[in-house]
Formats: structure tokens, C-alpha cells, sequence
């Protein structure tokens, strides 16, 4: 369940560092974003998992 979770956030961070390189945004826009809906996508995940 905690690598599943790492595993998400880790996936989302790098899709918006990625994306934060093609638009060439001085501020990190979309890696902040990309985290918090990563983190909110892994703590639903924990949660599903855990009222199974």
C-alpha cells in the first residue's frame, strides 16, 4: 500500500516537472499542482484500499 502510494505521487511529481520544462514557467505551476493532486489521488487510493 505505501509503494502504491509513493508510486503515485512520484508519477504525478514527474509529470508536472515534464510539464513545468516544456512551457518553460519560471515558477513550478504545474509540478505543485501535479503533487497535490498526487498526494489527493494516493490518500483516495489508501482509503479505498483500506475500507475493502
Amino acid at each position: 500500500m505505501a509503494g502504491k502510494m509513493i508510486l503515485i505521487i512520484l508519477a504525478f511529481t514527474f509529470g508536472g516537472y515534464k510539464l513545468d520544462e516544456q512551457v518553460k514557467i519560471e515558477f513550478p505551476v504545474f509540478t505543485l499542482i501535479f503533487i497535490l493532486l498526487g498526494v489527493s489521488l494516493a490518500i483516495y487510493s489508501m482509503i479505498k484500499d483500506l475500507l475493502k
